[in-house]
């Protein structure tokens, strides 16, 4: 993205019309226009795979999930919680 959006720059187009001409939103082009290879590429790295925050207990999660199908996520969060006390979990996130 960020290469074809400079492309368009040398060729001369304006920022609303790189991002007509690419079907993407105006914004993305911003974030882009004055970008260098360097800084994207330093984005690019630093933007990687975020954790997930229960990532680490989803093999026992599963596990429980399978011996109990019809657990709400109500039950896991208590579940989890009786668990691992020193952890704090949510219902929306779990």
């Amino acid at each position: 993205m960020h290469g074809e959006i400079h492309q368009l720059k040398i060729v001369g187009l304006k920022r609303t019309q790189a991002a007509r001409h690419l079907g993407i939103d105006i914004k993305t082009v911003n974030k882009y226009w004055n970008m260098g290879p360097y800084e994207f590429a330093k984005q690019r790295e630093r933007s990687g795979r975020r954790t997930k925050e229960l990532e680490q207990y989803e093999a026992v999660v599963l596990g429980w999930l399978k011996e109990f199908p019809d657990l709400t996520a109500v039950q896991v969060t208590d579940w989890l919680k009786e668990h691992y006390p020193d952890e704090t979990f949510h219902d929306r996130t779990v």
